[in-house]
């Protein structure tokens, strides 16, 4: 009885090995149906797809009314007399008169044009001659340690002021930086994370959990992927702004007028910020949501107060102490999502000590200078004076310095996160993002 029992239990064995039981043929039906989207990514990817068309469908209509109410093209609009007419028929509307639909294309131009180009612009009275857009170009040159050779020209240098109308190039931009995003997250990004995410094996893709985990990890590494470019560009724009001594960041104050260079990129400055504000609620939500918002607010005032103060040079400087840091985390996110754990971890000891000495350090420096050497080097103002741009009023300082104190707040809640990283390095649990979404373990 013994050994016919045995018979019959290996025969058993045998004929479960030889027949897949239900759950892997359910398991290798939900593999061939791909990933199951929770309601929050699907959530993101429908916000995503619709910013993106939103945003391109904004642009095009700036773009086509700002090309097609210039002086040349506004006094050729016959073709608009037939739709007078019916107006006029059924009494819905009147004919304007010539003059007033000047005015109409004239305000509608100045408008969109202020939304795609720099506004505020004056001739320079230093008798200095050169074009602004190579001259823009040399200074970024000169970063790398490029000889450049000036060649005058017999237009003066194009120097900008402060104007009412930079808030529409700003906004613009960074609607157009969503834009970006959307077309390269589709055409370029998505495909790259595809080929470069580590896949794992297929028993466990065969698992939804696994499956879900892999299919997020690709949106995630087109994400930080994205984050690794705006910021490399961004670094790359502010480098020439750097100063060796934190006196420099206010002698000559208030620095009333600018070039080309400058004002573009501290309004391409405010216009990625805006664009992450969108960006923030499309993507998941992770943990510190909160503190995501409240520096980008934070950093958005930052920007717009020292722009209207006329403190570009400061506000440059604390733009440049940011960007490193944020390159190297999403380089080492996306090395952790390829599965180069090992490699990942260096890149998190690089990005630490960037953070460190950015961040903290060197904030530090220029904050200390805001405290000491700008109330040392610069009188007080009272009242303030918007029209000459002297406006370092007791109050205004007072404001800066808080908000200054606020943003480092943020980067040391930040820290005590890398440091909770740092722990799990050294102690072989590799680095993961504490970070983590909210619908995730």
């Amino acid at each position: 009885m013994a050994k016919g029992g045995k018979k019959t239990a290996k025969k058993g064995a045998a004929a479960k090995r030889s027949a897949p039981p239900a759950q892997e043929k359910q398991a290798t039906k939900e593999a061939a149906q791909g990933p199951v989207t929770p309601k929050n990514d699907l959530f993101c990817m429908t916000a995503s797809s619709w910013g993106t068309g939103l945003s391109l469908l904004a642009l095009g209509t700036v773009a086509f009314l700002c090309w097609v109410t210039q002086s040349e093209r506004c006094n050729t609009l016959s073709y608009w007399e037939p739709v007078w007419g019916t107006l006029e028929k059924y009494g819905i509307a009147s004919r304007p008169t010539d003059v007033a639909l000047a005015n109409v294309c004239t305000t509608i131009h100045e408008v969109t044009r202020s939304c795609l180009f720099l506004s505020g612009g004056v001739t320079s009275t230093q008798g200095k001659v050169h074009n602004s857009v190579s001259h823009a170009w040399e200074r970024l040159q000169s970063v790398w340690g490029v000889e450049t050779t000036s060649h005058a020209s017999a237009v003066p240098e194009v120097l900008y002021e402060r104007d009412r109308r930079d808030v529409l190039f700003a906004v613009t931009w960074g609607i157009a930086l969503l834009a970006l995003r959307g077309l390269l997250m589709h055409l370029v990004l998505l495909p790259s994370a595809r080929l470069l995410v580590q896949r794992p094996p297929p028993q466990k893709m065969a698992q939804i959990g696994h499956r879900n985990k892999y299919y997020r990890s690709i949106d995630r590494f087109a994400e930080q992927f994205w984050i690794a470019i705006l910021n490399s560009a961004s670094l790359v724009l502010v480098l020439s702004f750097w100063v060796w001594k934190p006196e420099q960041l206010w002698i000559g104050y208030p620095h009333t007028t600018m070039d080309a260079l400058t004002k573009a990129v501290y309004l391409w400055e405010a216009s990625n910020y805006i664009h992450q504000l969108f960006v923030l609620n499309i993507e998941a939500r992770r943990s510190d949501h909160v503190q995501m918002m409240v520096h980008h607010i934070v950093t958005l005032l930052l920007i717009g107060g020292s722009y209207v103060c006329c403190f570009s040079r400061v506000g440059l400087v604390i733009l440049l102490l940011m960007d490193p840091s944020d390159i190297l985390l999403a380089l080492a996110k996306m090395i952790k999502y390829m599965g180069l754990q090992n490699l990942c971890d260096a890149m998190f000891g690089a990005f630490m000590l960037s953070w460190t000495f950015t961040r903290h350090i060197g904030y530090m420096i220029v904050m200390w200078s805001c405290i000491y050497d700008a109330p040392r080097l610069i009188p007080y103002q009272s009242p303030a004076d918007l029209r000459t741009g002297h406006v370092f009023t007791y109050p205004t300082y007072v404001v800066f310095i808080a908000l200054l104190a606020i943003l480092q707040v943020i980067l040391l809640i930040w820290f005590s996160m890398i440091l909770k990283v740092l722990y799990r390095v050294l102690t072989n649990a590799g680095a993961i993002d504490s970070r983590s979404d909210e619908d995730s373990d």
